[in-house]
């Protein structure tokens, strides 16, 4: 159980922090749930109440300066993701951005990188909708890792993209 003050990972929403746990934090809402009030970081103004026994939206801590670390050493070595067709690379796109989980996004910027370069070579073509992928995966990694590292946003970005090259 995540703790208050606690910052997380939540589904869609990306980094959070635990504003507070109680039962009925809007009217309406049944007495016997715990719920996490929760703060999204990139929207403040924005709050979230999900059941503390919610097994549908995935929630995890954020990654920590150690993780960080582990994830660059990794990053280069991560594999592209596979699809025989383009609605089969799509879909692990998808689920990839779904997963919540770092090294997934790893694999979307290991993706675009080296369609990026297929695509140079006039070999292979970069959709819009890798692009969004990637901008997607992008902006989840720096902000995790900015929070992690202490870091400015601009400085998590420079630090990825320096392991990629």
């Amino acid at each position: 159980m995540f703790q208050v003050d606690d910052y997380v990972f939540y589904g869609s929403c990306g980094i959070c922090r635990v504003e507070k746990i109680c039962t009925q934090p809007f009217d309406g809402a049944p007495s016997d749930v715990l719920y996490y009030v929760l703060q999204t970081v990139s929207e403040p103004k924005q709050t979230i109440w999900n059941p503390v026994k919610n097994e549908k939206t995935y929630m995890r801590c954020v990654m920590t300066q150690k993780d960080c670390e582990e994830f660059f050493a990794i990053l280069p070595t991560l594999p592209a993701l596979a699809g025989e067709s383009a609605k089969q690379l799509r879909e692990a796109y998808i689920a990839a951005i779904k997963s919540g989980i770092p090294t997934e996004w790893g694999k979307i910027l290991c993706t675009y990188r080296s369609r990026s370069r297929l695509a140079e070579a006039k070999l292979a073509r970069v959709t819009d909708a890798e692009r969004n992928f990637f901008d997607t995966a992008r902006r989840l990694l720096v902000t995790e890792i900015a929070m992690a590292l202490s870091l400015s946003p601009a400085e998590a970005e420079g630090r990825i993209l320096a392991v990629l090259a």
